[in-house]
């Protein structure tokens, strides 16, 4: 790829057909002779194509679209769209930069990661006597523990010949996730820097789980026994159902896929019917609103999606997944709006490319910590 050209501004300007013709011929080139530069555009392509791109472009509204391309080209139209072309490209413009870069549909290969370690993350399984066992050591394997034998494949946990409810936590840490199987059948999918307390075996009237981070779970149904998810600040009640909870924060978002759950907090109770979310903070209470599950659950499949977000909250993923500190040169950085996506397979250094390319946005490391600006 040669240096100094934006391989990137030229393919939007392409796609939008805002093209010279001279550059246009050089881009042809350099897509016939360097097979990166023709993977990027074949994707790019059958991106622009897609649905998403579509849906997109279908919120934009018209007029502000050209005005916010005026502005970043430096240039101010004296009348009124001349030519549909002009509105096409604006439109396009928007959509492939916001869109399309952040996309998980890349397979980076020749990027470095930006933040390499000296050891790889630790899955850990904390027993009730405070011993400790890492099970990123045992990819497949059966442990025989005193309370109960566990067997480790690969990304997952599950356990037989239960004998006690003695509890125990699974630590999962920054870019890594994974799978449990509880006692009842309940399945359990942690995200990145998350954990959960539970017993080997569960007794009484209800099953009941300790939650920190995010987690997607397939409840096995059982009337007769509640399940119940803890977090730090709500309780989610529910008898056979399938729902993700994310906890990060003091503000808990409860999403249901299906089925039904009831999620509480200092008294107050919420029911929920699929395709909802509640949302809970300490000093808002409960607010509910529909929600895109391909979206909340997106990051089973290692993706983080974003619409319309500011920089700032779609940051707070950089340390979970990546396992590096962010802080913002300037606040008028944290706030930019961007959509897209971010693969937590790819290296950081695609997501900080991205934005540069898209937004302006650069970026440093110093000591560990990412610096945006």
């Amino acid at each position: 790829m040669k240096e100094g050209i934006d391989i990137n501004r030229l393919m939007i300007e392409k796609i939008a057909g805002a093209l010279s013709q001279q550059d246009s011929d050089l881009l042809d080139d350099m897509i016939e002779k360097d097979a990166e530069v023709r993977e990027k555009w074949i994707e790019m392509k059958s991106f622009a194509e897609s649905a998403r791109a579509k849906k997109f472009l279908s919120a934009i509204d018209a007029d502000s679209a050209w005005l916010n391309v005026e502005e970043k080209i430096g240039f101010k139209a004296r009348a009124k769209y001349n030519t549909r072309w002009m509105l096409a490209a604006a439109l396009l413009v928007m959509a492939c930069s916001f869109a399309f870069y952040f996309t998980t549909y890349r397979n980076n290969k020749s990027v470095e990661t930006a933040t390499k370690t000296t050891k790889s993350p630790q899955i850990k399984l904390i027993l009730g006597d405070g011993t400790s066992l890492g099970l990123s050591d045992s990819p497949e394997d059966n442990i025989a523990l005193k309370d109960a034998t566990l067997h480790t494949a690969e990304g997952s946990l599950s356990f037989t010949n239960a004998e006690t409810a003695s509890w125990n936590t699974l630590q999962i840490p920054a870019s890594l996730d994974y799978k449990i199987t509880l006692s009842d059948g309940t399945v359990v999918w942690m995200n990145s820097s998350s954990s959960l307390r539970f017993p080997f075996k569960f007794k009484g009237d209800t099953r009941e789980v300790y939650l920190q981070g995010e987690a997607y779970f397939k409840v096995a149904p059982d009337k007769k026994h509640p399940f119940i998810v803890h977090t730090n600040a709500t309780e989610v009640k529910v008898l056979g159902t399938e729902f993700n909870i994310n906890a990060y924060s003091a503000e808990v978002a409860t999403s249901l896929v299906h089925g039904k759950v009831q999620t509480s907090a200092k008294g107050k109770a919420i029911e929920l019917n699929p395709g909802m979310e509640a949302i809970y903070s300490a000093d808002k209470g409960f607010s509910t609103r529909r929600f895109d599950a391909e979206l909340v659950t997106a990051w089973m499949s290692g993706v983080y999606n974003f619409e319309d977000a500011s920089l700032e909250s779609i940051a707070k993923v950089i340390p979970r997944w990546f396992g590096v500190e962010v802080v913002f040169d300037g606040s008028s950085v944290s706030s930019q709006k961007l959509t897209g996506s971010i693969n937590k397979k790819q290296s950081l250094n695609v997501f900080l490319d991205n934005i540069k390319a898209t937004a302006g946005i650069h970026s440093e490391i110093k000591n560990g910590v990412l610096h945006l600006k």
